[in-house]
């Protein structure tokens, strides 16, 4: 195809063209001069397009040095270091917000599988275990808990009695006061049975102590009403 502008040439192109892959194979010079005027002006007009576009080929070129990258790196390291301690009070309250709603989640579920079975449905704390230390004590649940029904009513979870088992969130101490028992038992109304109200309270451990800015209280009354609280504080 030949890019030519004037529509007597380019008729006579098409006519080359069409008339054989061989060339210019007639002896007539005027159809010589044609054919090479069609392939002066194709390369003019490729030249014309580059032209158009000059940082086409550069842009294709282009890229960052080994200097540049290594630059770049450094200054993002730099900018993350100085970001880093104003997330951490968002990190720690997203780290307990996922506890309160793993605790009410599990008590939702003791409490209807407790109406469905007919009561004998236990929350229990999970003990120490691989990669856990934060259940050393009756009210440190900060490993966790288990749902499970007691079928044989021996008080004591079997392997085939497991409903449920919620591993805490890391680096969360729950604390459940009074912290007289291990476990919860919810009767056949799905109510906390014979513990009273008891509350936990989630903290983000700090190795070196004291309250998250986050912490969080979820008081549970007699009836089983759930209510979670800002702050370390009384559920009276």
């Amino acid at each position: 195809m030949c890019l030519n502008t004037d529509v007597k040439k380019r008729t006579t192109c098409h006519s080359l063209a069409m008339g054989g892959a061989s060339g210019p194979t007639t002896t007539t010079v005027a159809l010589r001069q044609a054919w090479l005027s069609c392939s002066h002006m194709k390369i003019r007009n490729t030249n014309l397009l580059h032209g158009l576009n000059p940082s086409f080929r550069w842009a294709a070129q282009r890229g960052f040095t080994l200097v540049e990258l290594i630059v770049i790196i450094m200054v993002l390291g730099v900018l993350i270091m100085l970001a880093a301690p104003s997330f951490q009070p968002l990190f720690e309250r997203w780290r307990i917000r996922e506890g309160v709603e793993a605790m009410r989640s599990s008590f939702y579920l003791a409490r209807s599988e407790a109406i469905k079975r007919g009561g004998r449905v236990y929350m229990r704390k999970r003990g120490v275990d691989a990669g856990c230390t934060h259940a050393n004590t009756l009210q440190n649940w900060g490993c966790g808990w288990t749902v499970y029904h007691d079928v044989n009513g021996n008080r004591n979870m079997d392997v085939d009695e497991i409903i449920q088992v919620v591993q805490a969130p890391s680096n969360l101490d729950i604390m459940n006061k009074p912290g007289k028992s291990m476990q919860i038992a919810f009767d056949r109304w799905g109510q906390p049975d014979g513990v009273g109200a008891v509350s936990f309270t989630f903290n983000y451990y700090k190795p070196g102590g004291g309250l998250s800015a986050a912490v969080t209280t979820v008081c549970v009354s007699s009836g089983g009403r759930l209510r979670v609280l800002q702050g370390d504080v009384s559920c009276n």
